[in-house]
């Protein structure tokens, strides 16, 4: 977008570009409101507001013991091999 804003200033063909980028927000000005009136928007709010999310922060309750390998069986040739927790 900056590159055409440059170019459109040097070679003075700034005023299509502005008309262009008018056009372009009407229609995009259109299509969401095409959308909100549709309704689709309220369906996938009332979808991911069901989500049950309770249990995602159950990893937090894992007793970590010293020396254990949290990525055990995970390709790790390309890391420094340090993925081992001390306590």
């Amino acid at each position: 977008m900056a590159t055409l804003y440059f170019f459109s200033i040097e070679y003075d063909f700034g005023e299509y570009v502005c008309d262009a980028m008018g056009y372009g927000y009407e229609v995009i000005d259109l299509l969401n409101n095409l959308t909100q009136f549709s309704g689709s928007t309220d369906a996938k709010k009332a979808a991911s507001a069901e989500t049950d999310v309770s249990d995602w922060d159950s990893y937090k309750e894992e007793p970590a013991e010293e020396g254990q390998d949290w990525f055990e069986g995970v390709d790790d040739s390309d890391t420094t091999g340090e993925a081992v927790v001390t306590v």
